[in-house]
């Protein structure tokens, strides 16, 4: 096994080099159907990012929601963990 990065896929766009880590919800934020049973208060949040910068919180039940962009504020940016793999 190599300690050399691989090289990015030329048919997907280039991951950013910050994701968020906090973010902002103005209003309540509930999953899209089968999932509207899940649902995020309006408040601040730790968030999940993956290596594409896609956001996830924890809702209220505990269960991860996605968030889609216009859903949330960015309060904090991290350097993106997955640029090292």
């Amino acid at each position: 096994m190599s300690n050399q990065k691989k090289p990015e896929d030329p048919q997907l766009p280039p991951r950013p080099q910050f994701v968020p880590s906090r973010v902002r919800l103005l209003h309540t934020v509930t999953g899209d159907p089968p999932f509207g049973h899940v649902r995020a208060e309006p408040g601040d949040y730790e968030c999940e990012s993956n290596q594409w910068g896609a956001v996830s919180v924890t809702a209220t039940n505990g269960e991860p929601l996605g968030l889609r962009p216009a859903e949330f504020d960015v309060l904090e940016n991290i350097r993106n963990p997955h640029l090292d793999t």
